[in-house]
């Protein structure tokens, strides 16, 4: 089965979204409900001045934002809110089992700090044993009554539901472990919010409507006919899946890394040409420093059909710009398995040390990228002039031993290293009698991946090089899978 196409997904319920964004981000990109926080608001003062534990059941349909809300309390009621707890859902963890889980796990520095306040999703429908509800009501009051600074709000689709577990409750031990408006029905962001939120997740995850030929106005005509923020979100996320439905060109449409290597510092020049901290290209910041008619070509191609966008192009095959210093390359082919290419570092470069072709190799973004890493490594680094000549003397055949040179750095990767990179081939043509060569193919978790490497001097290191050198590339791909 081949894997996911394209770098834009879109999440429709608050576990993905947090996924996507992470915990230190995910305040960011929320909109709050003021009337839903105000609710929340006033059973937390309740909780406070009862000196007890509460229940406030959240009513709404699926996608209202049930999760969100609850999960949102620690950052938009600070001043009240000092944890948030979500224990197992009703499959993992049994109603009747969740008083004594709630005693064992709800820490104590926490209620000292502030009000914890307790998610009890994924509990939405009753058990079946009456006797056995009954008996769970019991112990949550029980440990309601005992335990301080505790609002416990369990999200339901179901008022009914609710309605019979307050009955059983009020039965056990009357009003006091029930919130004084025991049930609140969702209001929800506002429609006219929608698009807004939409376009906060899309900054926080580094991408754009482009990436899957979306324009705008389509995303914003899904406003009227969505019922929630989540009934929204998961119709723009069918739109994205639409659009990134290829066919059976899909299975095989591999993941391109460019990798730009050099005798000088690379990484500021391939930073400027990303964006975010996945190494991904920045389709517009290409255009912006190519040339104005590579440029308008683009342009041009993408208004006739967003599928033929550049942006559209480069999220299909998820275009990453990677770099390696010249001491990399050097150090890699200080070693390699190729004589001739040994003899040609040596020159000036006569006393290497083997393990500093893993060490430095283990710091660069073609590594970190391998690993599933992030962008937050060092940025490069200066070289020896002995490095540095070395660097220029293979560059200075690095068309006739293309090969060669990437070899000796792929090497050191898959053997030093142990990154494995099944199904490894060099200067492949995945299409026969078609004029794309990859350097380097390999294939793992159902999807091939390529590594196209270009090894240049100092002055070979302009954004406007570097972007012109990419465009062409995924020029050659795009043309070659039939893209364009």
């Amino acid at each position: 089965m081949a894997s996911r196409i394209g770098v834009l997904t879109v999440p429709t319920r608050y576990e993905g979204l947090l996924d996507s964004v992470g915990q230190q981000q995910i305040g960011q990109i929320l909109l709050e409900s003021e009337p839903d926080l105000n609710a929340v608001r006033s059973a937390l003062v309740e909780v406070a001045s009862a000196k007890q534990g509460k229940l406030l059941f959240l009513l709404g349909s699926t996608g209202t934002g049930k999760t969100t809300l609850a999960a949102s309390t620690q950052i938009y009621l600070a001043s009240h809110v000092s944890a948030v707890l979500s224990p197992p859902p009703d499959y993992e963890l049994a109603l009747s089992e969740l008083p004594a889980w709630l005693h064992k796990n709800i820490n104590s520095s926490d209620r000292q700090k502030g009000i914890v306040v307790v998610n009890l999703d994924g509990r939405e429908l009753p058990a079946i044993d009456e006797a056995a509800r009954q008996a769970a009501m019991v112990n949550l009051n029980a440990y309601f009554r005992r335990t301080s600074n505790l609002l416990a709000v369990w999200p339901v689709i179901n008022r009914p539901f609710a309605n019979d577990l307050i009955r059983l409750l009020e039965e056990v031990g009357g009003r006091s472990a029930l919130a004084q408006q025991p049930v609140h029905e969702l209001v929800g962001v506002p429609k006219e919010r929608y698009y807004d939120a939409l376009s906060l997740l899309l900054t926080a995850t580094g991408n754009r409507l482009e990436d899957a030929a979306i324009t705008r106005e389509e995303a914003e005509s899904l406003v009227e006919t969505s019922e929630s923020i989540g009934d929204y979100m998961r119709q723009v996320n069918d739109l994205v899946v639409s659009r990134y439905d290829i066919g059976e060109l899909g299975a095989s449409l591999p993941r391109l890394s460019i990798v730009v290597s050099s005798n000088a510092d690379s990484a500021d020049s391939c930073r400027m040409l990303r964006r975010g901290s996945k190494f991904l290209v920045d389709p517009e910041r290409l255009l912006q420093f190519s040339r104005a008619n590579v440029a308008d070509d683009w342009r041009t191609s993408g208004k006739r059909d967003p599928r033929h966008s550049l942006p559209f192009i480069t999220s299909l095959f998820e275009v990453k710009l990677l770099n390696l210093t010249g001491s990399m390359v050097v150090n890699a082919c200080a070693f390699a398995d190729d004589a001739a290419i040994q003899a040609e570092v040596r020159k000036k470069y006569p006393n290497p040390v083997k393990r500093n072709a893993a060490n430095t190799l283990n710091r660069s973004s073609l590594v970190r990228s391998l690993k599933g890493e992030e962008d937050v490594g060092p940025a490069g680094g200066a070289i020896s002039q002995g490095v540095s000549d070395a660097y220029k003397d293979l560059q200075k055949f690095s068309k006739t031993a293309h090969k060669l040179i990437n070899k000796s750095i792929v090497r050191v990767i898959t053997d030093d290293l142990e990154i494995n990179l099944p199904d490894l081939r060099y200067e492949y043509q995945p299409h026969q009698n078609e004029g794309l060569q990859v350097d380097c193919w390999y294939q793992r978790d159902g999807r091939p991946e390529t590594l196209e490497f270009t090894h240049r001097l100092a002055d070979e290191l302009s954004p406007a090089s570097i972007s012109s050198y990419c465009l062409g590339k995924i020029r050659d791909y795009a043309r070659d899978y039939g893209l364009i």
